[in-house]
């Protein structure tokens, strides 16, 4: 069997109107999108659903 390998991915954020909290939480949301799904379509939508939930939850 291949061995599965992973990439690092690096955020770059060009231009933000955010908070640093904000920026960073949103960092951590793609990133946990991109490691649970490979489909632009399916990471759009776990981003979607996780920003409103932790919004709804705040």
């Amino acid at each position: 069997m291949a061995a599965e390998k992973k990439e690092k991915l690096e955020a770059q954020i060009k231009s933000v109107d955010m908070t640093e909290d904000m920026q960073q939480e949103a960092v951590e949301v793609a990133i946990e999108a991109m490691d649970k799904h490979h489909i632009e379509k399916d990471i759009a939508q776990f981003i979607k659903r996780e920003v409103r939930g932790r919004r709804h939850r705040a």
